[in-house]
């Protein structure tokens, strides 16, 4: 049996930069993020 999830996020981390995709039923959307404090906190919210 499979699980299906209504939301999930991926994140790809690579030394200076992160790559985040968030996909509901309806839409995907790809943000990249820095990887100093803000940034981080950022990708947070």
């Amino acid at each position: 049996m499979e699980r299906l999830y209504a939301v999930c996020c991926g994140i790809d981390v690579h030394k200076k930069i992160l790559v985040a995709c968030l996909r509901t039923k309806q839409s995907t959307e790809i943000r990249s993020f820095g990887a100093s404090t803000q940034d981080l906190l950022d990708l947070v919210d």
